[in-house]
């Protein structure tokens, strides 16, 4: 496979056969104004590519009248028809008590964009919901659901007899909603857990929830950061504990990623060697599952995940699960690790397109946003200026299932004419938008 690296993106765009540049949308506008730029976070794209929840602290977003909490709010925006919902309300409509989605965690939407699943300190979102317990919580909402309806929106993080006593959030929500991972620091959720922060799922359907995140005998152990897969089958989550696999693993200063098999509870180690060997440092993050569940792409610093002798910049590696193989990246085309650090990866359905945040030239040029073909080696710019085409500030990318639609946070606002502030943008590489009917 022909390597290029994100920092030589430009040189790889003049060698390589020219894509279509993006068409760039602006998200997070206000009401009835596609030009107006609205700053907002955590974007999260359904597997459609048609809708995107995000979260932020701005008002302007909904008609007036239309309300949320006095602080950050989750919505979600209808990329065709160009019109945002505040997702974060009550089950009747009205404004919650508390914030919802930003530092309280992102939120997750399902492939078609009508489930949406986030964390919220609120206490009145729910119908009936005694819930007194003071920690953050973590939500499922149906929006094809009227509002008014008590089943609109439920507290998925809830312990059978009494509420939860920890936070929960970091939701990942399966492809059709049925299944919802998340993490927590309760330990009354299921019987018999006192092992700090766990990985959980919730079934929707059968309205049960299991602790997943285990150790090789069954045991609960540490886990954090979940990222489940689009049928609900596998997931990928980070962990500190050392004994998760059947080989020990030496403790490090920064946790590993792991694999979680949901149908037979094995776990498999993910930031592993290409020799198959564990390194001697973990990963810093763990970013993204491919749809398919094969693939997950994660961020390491460890040298002897490349084979170097000196210490890394924390680069994007991306593992064949099945394969069992290790790809880096971020590699310039001499096969060398990139020198400048890359974050914030995403992966589409079947793991051929990565979506990550890389400087292009130098420690203090803005972080690009780039998607890299794995079939090829291509790598292309989603963020260039509209000025000079010279990449902008950009992160926190999610990616349609189809590799062709990426949303991402821009810091500077000069993607798009006229559009100056921070906010977040889709990159579509379509070669032509369906039409789609939008009633009023």
């Amino acid at each position: 496979m022909t390597r290029i690296s994100a920092l030589a993106a430009a040189l790889a765009l003049a060698a390589a056969p020219l894509a279509a540049q993006p068409r760039l949308q602006l998200i997070s506008h206000a009401y009835d104004n596609p030009n107006a730029a609205i700053n907002a976070y955590y974007p999260e794209l359904s597997a459609d590519g048609q809708w995107v929840s995000f979260s932020s602290t701005a008002s302007g977003f909904v008609a007036p009248g239309v309300d949320g909490f006095f602080g950050a709010d989750v919505f979600v925006y209808d990329v065709f028809c160009r019109r945002t919902e505040i997702a974060s309300l009550t089950w009747d409509g009205k404004a919650p008590n508390n914030s919802s989605g930003g530092s309280v965690g992102r939120s997750s939407i399902s492939g078609d964009g009508r489930y949406v699943a986030f964390a919220s300190r609120a206490s009145n979102l729910v119908y009936g919901d005694n819930d007194s317990n003071g920690h953050t919580d973590v939500f499922l909402l149906d929006r094809h659901r009227a509002v008014g309806d008590p089943q609109r929106i439920r507290r998925v993080s809830a312990a059978r007899a009494a509420g939860s006593d920890g936070p929960s959030d970091e939701p990942s929500i399966s492809a059709d909603g049925r299944y919802l991972a998340f993490q927590s620091a309760a330990n009354n959720l299921v019987a018999n857990d006192n092992s700090g922060t766990n990985v959980f799922v919730y079934d929707v359907q059968a309205d049960s929830l299991a602790l997943v995140s285990r150790d090789r005998d069954g045991k609960p152990a540490e886990g954090q950061y979940p990222r489940i897969d689009a049928q609900g089958r596998r997931l990928a989550f980070r962990s500190g504990a050392l004994n998760l696999i059947a080989e020990d693993i030496v403790w490090s200063t920064t946790p590993h990623v792991y694999l979680r098999d949901l149908g037979t509870g094995s776990n498999q180690l993910v930031d592993r060697r290409s020799d198959g060997q564990i390194p001697t440092q973990g990963a810093t993050d763990v970013d993204a599952i491919s749809g398919d569940g094969r693939y997950v792409s994660f961020r390491s610093s460890a040298p002897d995940l490349t084979g170097s002798a000196s210490p890394l910049t924390p680069q994007i590696f991306v593992r064949d699960t099945v394969a069992g193989t290790l790809e880096m990246i971020t590699i310039n085309p001499g096969n060398a690790p990139a020198p400048y650090q890359s974050r914030w990866s995403a992966l589409d359905h079947d793991g051929r397109h990565v979506a990550f945040s890389s400087p292009s030239q130098g420690p203090w040029s803005p972080a690009g946003l780039y998607r890299r073909d794995r079939s090829n080696g291509a790598t292309e710019l989603l963020s260039p200026g509209h000025q000079d085409g010279s990449p902008q500030d950009s992160s926190y990318a999610s990616i349609s299932a189809d590799g062709l639609r990426t949303a991402f946070v821009s810091g500077y606002g000069r993607l798009i004419p006229g559009v100056n502030a921070p906010a977040i943008f889709l990159a579509d590489l379509r070669s032509s938008v369906p039409p789609r009917y939008c009633p009023r």
